[in-house]
């Protein structure tokens, strides 16, 4: 049987053309439909610190756990696959090297490889609160289906976790991860560990009572001027029939009585809180003027009322 013959020499040759290649989305697979790998989203993330040859960076997001955990040790599993996932480098890398400061002073915080990038944390301390599902309740009953779990993880750190969680203890925190990320430049801080944690503390305690000292302001200048129109509202109503001026004469009556409200009511002076250095003293500060705002709360309230 003979061959088939070689094509002519003289039949063009077919050209194929190559087809371009089709993506295949990978397949959802148990484990990532079960865990799903988005990130949680970042609420906020602190001012870098500098400590002799380390760099401390904390970041705070919210918490919303899957329904089917219910125990603190699946929390805490739960929680380290999203402290471990977090690209702490692309988030403040970048600030860090700028900064040549603690850890990244002379180039000390450089990964390796020719890339001029930030290395990774070496420690990444977190501690966590928020309210998950009894067992065996489905959340249909209310507040009594629910239970208030806590989880951390020192990484390393001897304390560093416990120090996190306290701080969320302390402000009532719920629903919130607090991750944070320590850099190690070689040299130990001993004492001086605790003077940088003594320092965030005062530093978040003067700024509580400064946010206190407005709202305790805000909540005087409302009180005044509900206080000066309910003293003239019964003189609105007296007596013979308004003129065709009196609307303009209220207006201006009521206009000069807000100027001398205004006028009587004396500015305060700012405090200093930078000049107090005892974190017990700033404490009570912050539990006195607590209940400042709880009785002008209840007094503007009053005035509210009888307005109405």
């Amino acid at each position: 049987m003979k061959r088939a013959s070689s094509p002519s020499s003289s039949t063009p040759p077919q050209s194929f053309k190559k087809r371009a290649r089709v993506h295949t989305p990978p397949r959802n697979a148990l484990s990532s439909w079960l865990k799903p790998g988005e990130p949680a989203p970042l609420l906020v993330s602190s001012p870098h610190l500098h400590a002799v040859s380390s760099t401390f960076t904390s970041f705070a997001l919210s918490l919303s756990p899957p329904s089917n955990i219910r125990t603190a040790e699946a929390l805490k599993k739960h929680v380290q696959n999203i402290v471990r996932g977090m690209d702490i480098v692309s988030l403040v890398g970048k600030e860090l090297l700028e900064s040549r400061d603690g850890a990244f002073q002379s180039d000390g915080g450089l990964a390796p490889g020719p890339r001029k990038r930030a290395r990774e944390p070496d420690h990444r301390m977190w501690a966590c609160r928020t309210l998950v599902l009894k067992e065996g309740r489905d959340g249909t009953q209310g507040e009594d289906d629910y239970q208030l779990l806590e989880a951390m993880d020192d990484d390393g750190e001897r304390y560093g976790g416990d120090r996190v969680l306290k701080v969320l203890n302390e402000v009532g925190a719920v629903d919130v991860l607090v991750v944070c990320a320590r850099w190690f430049g070689g040299d130990m801080l001993g004492h001086a560990a605790q003077a940088l944690m003594e320092k965030v503390k005062l530093r978040d305690l003067r700024s509580a009572l400064t946010t206190l000292d407005e709202a305790i302001g805000e909540l005087r200048r409302d009180i005044a001027i509900l206080s000066a129109t309910n003293d003239n509202a019964p003189s609105a109503t007296a007596g013979k029939a308004p003129a065709e001026n009196d609307g303009a004469d209220a207006d201006g009556k009521a206009e000069g009585t807000k100027e001398t409200e205004k006028m009587r009511t004396p500015v305060p002076q700012k405090p200093n809180y930078a000049a107090i250095s005892d974190p017990v003293r700033l404490e009570r500060l912050i539990a006195a003027k607590e209940k400042t705002m709880a009785n002008l709360d209840s007094k503007l309230a009053v005035l509210r009322a009888e307005r109405e």
